[in-house]
């Protein structure tokens, strides 16, 4: 209920990201940036709609954000993760952004670090992110697909000992990892992300085959 009171308050959001302009002293206070990144998180949770357009009205909102998700302190990193996939979901128009902020990259380079499948939940969620930053979107998807970084995501698949039986986190981790390719093939994002193949499932997951044992 506070959440959404005070992303009722005029301006308020745009102070809170406003805080964290690369201008202001307190963007390089880690408290501050962590603060800021749970109160855009519980607002962006209780109110997707009113997050995202105080987020898209607000001059590089959306690279402060993916800012955030690249920091160097855990605490910050795992809201701005929480919150970046909230704003995901709720608008096609953060999606893009986010990609072309480098979305992508700074995720997988997140999940590389962490241990990839051996990692912890922010492996998790920086899968899950990227699957939310695909889903219905063609020209990420595309993106995604031309960039190469199916030559990343998939090994991922191959790094669990097939014969050991995963821990639940192991388990989690493969699961997002199959969201993602999920994601790939499911509708606009599929005929944008396998470009030149039939429409449809049957074509997009006989492309997304091949491109799997490519890699």
């Amino acid at each position: 209920i506070n959440a959404e009171l005070f992303s009722r308050m005029d301006g308020s959001l745009a102070l809170v990201l406003a805080l964290l302009a690369p201008d202001r002293g307190l963007a390089a206070d880690f408290g501050a940036r962590y603060y800021a990144a749970r109160l855009l998180t519980a607002v962006a949770v209780a109110n997707p709609g009113r997050a995202t357009a105080a987020l898209l009205a607000t001059p590089a909102g959306v690279g402060r954000v993916m800012d955030l998700v690249a920091d160097p302190h855990d605490a910050v990193r795992n809201e701005a993760l929480v919150l970046a996939l909230a704003l995901a979901r709720a608008s096609p128009h953060v999606q893009q952004v986010a990609v072309l902020e480098g979305g992508f990259e700074r995720l997988l380079n997140i999940v590389a670090a962490e241990g990839g499948p051996d990692g912890g939940p922010v492996v998790q969620d920086c899968l899950d992110l990227v699957a939310a930053l695909v889903a219905g979107h063609a020209a990420n998807g595309a993106q995604f697909r031309e960039a190469g970084h199916l030559g990343r995501l998939l090994p991922l698949l191959r790094q669990v000992d097939p014969v050991k039986k995963p821990s639940p986190q192991q388990a989690a981790n493969l699961g997002a990892v199959l969201g993602v390719l999920r994601a790939l093939v499911d509708g606009s994002a599929a005929a944008a992300a396998l470009p030149g193949q039939p429409v449809g499932p049957r074509g997009d997951a006989g492309a997304l085959a091949a491109a799997v044992w490519a890699n």
